[in-house]
């Protein structure tokens, strides 16, 4: 059996985890087969790549692709059709059967989908079949260059048009299976099952033994370079005062700069109680009284009418062997509020992260520190004059902790020296997750930051708090 890849409830014993439509469908008729040389869709002229699921594709032109990475081991890609009427999910699944192959695992799916939609005997009670309708029965294939296998079959639903699952089964290594799945209306299966298959036809898999070497040479590097810092060293390299970050949208043709945020960020030596600036110091236990490094970040987004404000601390003992952080953040629109609240904490090893969301119970989870190349939470901080203060030009990885993701997940920064620039010494390229966008972000000779350019193109750059505030004041924004 194949690891659970999905998140949303699925009937129980289902090989791959993967959900399926419910409900009742009578008088399954032979489904048209459709044209495979029909295939006008135009794709998209780059491969949209997922480095954490070790693959590429090209989705049609216009097509929406999210790709998400859900902590170290569980990430997908979906691609939504330009006009709504289908989705593709793909993602990886694993079993220990490490002889499993794709035509099996695909029969075994299939014979599970119809045996969740068994149809009784209303007598006898005893299964006289399924109110699943198969379209195409599974079928061994080949798909970039491994070993895979295909089927469709309409799911039916309570009072709504019955649902077509396609799934595409590829074998990337003994165990392993890069499972892609299709669902769209019965009424649009013939146009739609081309453009899948045409999608899918472009499918580019990594190796994954060169893959697993490539990720472990960066997390060496990222180790080595941990393991030869100490409390002096990290010391010694942190800022002399607190740095103001300007957060806006360059001006592109007639539309001007547009602002979208600001942000304070220091790092200094303090003490774990200043974690709660409510809490008074002459109530402060034993633990609240040590000090350590502690980062702060706190800053204002505009989200269109939303105003998001937020306060990231974070303390690491002088031994880098305890952390914890707390992250506050309030949403406003109009009158309406809404808080959310992080915290975390890690002993050793072990790491816990309790999440406080409006409407919702608080989620606690747990880990284990990774063995290498663990970033704590104020190392990140200190990770650009970190990497300055070695002048070593390669790749690192490390592994940290990502409040958005609920996760720990690894990232990758390049240090590159710069030749042609009079201010600038460095380029550090980053990607926060494997399957994040690229931050790019220029520094001097120590370390200190110039420019911040983030995937979507909007810009951070250091200013003074009295700029600062003229320059929201004159643009009539509200300041905190």
């Amino acid at each position: 059996m194949l690891g659970r890849t999905r998140s949303r409830p699925a009937p129980p014993r289902l090989l791959l985890g993967l959900s399926l439509a419910v409900g009742l469908f009578s008088s399954p008729a032979a489904a048209q087969q459709p044209d495979p040389s029909d295939r006008t869709v135009e794709l998209a002229p780059t491969p949209h790549r997922v480095a954490s699921l070790g693959l590429s594709i090209r989705p049609p032109l216009g097509a929406r692709v999210q790709a998400q990475q859900l902590g170290q081991a569980e990430a997908s890609l979906v691609v939504f059709a330009p006009d709504g009427s289908w989705r593709l999910l793909i993602r990886e699944a694993r079993t220990s059967d490490a002889a499993l192959t794709p035509l099996k695992a695909a029969q075994e799916l299939l014979k599970q989908l119809q045996a969740a939609r068994a149809v009784r005997d209303a007598r006898t009670n005893q299964i006289r079949g399924s109110s699943v309708q198969t379209l195409a029965e599974p079928q061994a294939m080949e798909l970039a260059g491994l070993p895979a296998a295909r089927f469709y079959a309409a799911v039916p639903k309570l009072n709504e048009a019955p649902v077509v699952s396609g799934y595409t089964l590829v074998q990337s290594a003994p165990g392993r299976f890069i499972v892609a799945e299709l669902d769209c209306l019965l009424a649009d299966y013939d146009r739609v099952r081309p453009v899948y298959e045409q999608v899918l036809d472009t499918l580019v898999v990594d190796d994954p033994a060169e893959a697993e070497a490539a990720r472990a040479a960066v997390v060496l590097a990222g180790e080595q370079l941990l393991a030869s810092l100490d409390q002096e060293a990290l010391k010694a390299l942190l800022p002399k005062a607190p740095l103001w970050w300007r957060h806006y949208v360059p001006a592109a043709g007639d539309a001007p700069e547009r602002e979208r945020g600001y942000q304070r960020i220091e790092v200094r030596i303090g003490q774990r109680g200043e974690l709660d600036p409510r809490r008074p110091k002459a109530r402060w236990s034993v633990e609240d009284r040590e000090y350590g490094f502690l980062a702060s970040a706190i800053g204002r987004f505009l989200d269109g009418e939303r105003i998001v404000d937020s306060q990231s601390l974070f303390f690491l003992s002088f031994d880098r062997s305890r952390e914890a952080w707390v992250v506050r953040m309030t949403v406003r629109q109009g009158d309406r509020r809404a808080n959310w609240t992080e915290t975390g904490v890690r002993e050793g090893d072990d790491i816990k992260v309790t999440a406080d969301q409006p409407g919702s119970t608080p989620l606690l989870k747990h880990w284990k520190k990774p063995p290498q190349a663990y970033l704590s939470q104020v190392e990140v901080y200190l990770l650009p004059r970190i990497l300055a203060s070695k002048g070593v030009e390669a790749s690192f990885g490390f592994y940290r902790y990502v409040s958005a993701l609920n996760d720990i997940a690894l990232r990758r920064d390049t240090l590159t020296r710069l030749t042609d620039d009079a201010e600038a010494h460095w380029l550090l390229e980053t990607r926060t997750s494997e399957d994040a966008g690229l931050t790019r972000m220029t520094l001097r000779e120590d370390g200190s930051p110039l420019r911040r350019v983030l995937p979507d193109g909007s810009v951070m750059e250091p200013i003074t708090l009295e700029a600062l505030k003229a320059l929201w004041r004159r643009k009539g924004l509200p300041l905190s």
